[in-house]
């Protein structure tokens, strides 16, 4: 009877420990308090948006590209729904141009203890600027998904 508990016991182990080597770190959102601040700022003159990411933790943080704009001012197409959208007061806007590079087991961009990330979204990654400058209300989306990065 022991042994049969034994057993039944490193199964359980056996299970859990496949389950955590097949979950993806990356995906856990942190559980603490405001971990960062974002601020995105619409400037039509430069037709752009303009990001800035401040972290709040004492600790590195990361995020995924596929949730920030390379340095180009290109976002990556391949979530749905997108992490980077751009909606006006009466519709959503999909992006025209979007990056599709693939990175093997994900790429991150750090961000150091209390440091800031910088970006921005061209208009013409939604299509003609002139068309993106005049829609009425129009405020770019981001969802943000930090975490702790690995430690090296």
């Amino acid at each position: 009877m022991v042994k049969n508990g034994v057993l039944i016991w490193m199964m359980i182990l056996a299970a859990s420990a496949l389950v955590a080597a097949c979950a993806s770190p990356t995906k856990h959102q942190l559980k603490t308090g405001p971990a960062y601040e974002l601020i995105i700022e619409d400037r039509p003159e430069l037709q752009l948006f303009l990001l800035r990411l401040r972290s709040n933790e004492s600790k590195p943080l990361c995020i995924n590209s596929e949730g920030w704009p390379n340095s180009r001012g290109e976002i990556w197409s391949g979530s749905a729904p997108p992490l980077i959208r751009l909606r006006s007061k009466d519709r959503l806007v999909s992006a025209v141009t979007k990056l599709d590079e693939y990175c093997p087991g994900g790429c991150q961009t750090v961000i150091p203890p209390h440091g800031v990330l910088l970006g921005d979204v061209k208009y013409e990654t939604f299509g003609d600027p002139k068309v993106i400058r005049s829609l009425p209300e129009r405020r770019l989306e981001v969802d943000i998904e930090l975490v702790r990065c690995k430690r090296s």
